[in-house]
Order: structure tokens, then sequence, then C-alpha cells
């Protein structure tokens, strides 16, 4: 929940405080399982502060730590401050072209 009250600081534009509340999600989620929905939480809150590096920096580590979640972050309006960078679409290009592999094993599982 720490990440969460990042974002709501972020949006708020009480950029200190979201920066201590992102140091404390970091330092108290280490070695957490779900850790990637926290770093979802923190790219959110630098998108917010207009930060479009870090928040792609965390985008990046959540999916490669396991949320690579192309359809979400395709819609997800916390991301629109960082949408049109390159970086952020590079990085939907190559989630889009995991999605479409992971559908085409879906629909023909290898035996």
């Amino acid at each position: 929940l720490t990440s969460v009250k990042a974002c709501i600081l972020a949006r708020r534009q009480l950029h200190e405080e979201a920066e201590a509340a992102i140091s404390h999600a970091v330092e108290i989620g280490k070695g957490f399982g779900h850790f990637h929905h926290t770093a979802h939480n923190i790219a959110s809150a630098y998108a917010a502060m207009g930060r479009p590096n870090e928040a792609i920096d965390w985008l990046e580590n959540a999916a490669d730590e396991g949320f690579p979640n192309y359809t979400y972050f395709k819609v997800d309006p916390n991301l629109d401050p960082v949408r049109e960078h390159p970086r952020f679409t590079d990085l939907m290009s190559r989630l889009e072209k995991q999605w479409i592999r992971f559908k085409e094993i879906a629909a023909d599982p290898p035996n």
C-alpha cells in the first residue's frame, strides 16, 4: 500500500512526500514475491511527477519481473503522461509481441 500512497502523493504534486513513500516501498518490498505490482505503482507515481525515464525504468522492471500486462498498460490512465515517450512505445511493442505469442501458444498448445 505504500506504493499506492506514493501514487496519490505524486498526483497531488507532493513530490518530496511521494519520493519518501517510493523509497519506503522499495525498502519494505525487497524480497516480496509480488513486488512487480509495487514496481508498477512506482512507475505510475513517477509518471505523475513528470519523470518519464524513472517511470519507464520501473515499468520495465514490473514487466520483466512478472507483470508484463500489455493489455492493462495500453489503457492504464496512470501511464498517460509517458504514453508518447519513445521508450514507452518500444516497451509496448515488445510486450505486444510477447502477448501475441502467448495467445498463439494458448490457442495451439505444444504437445
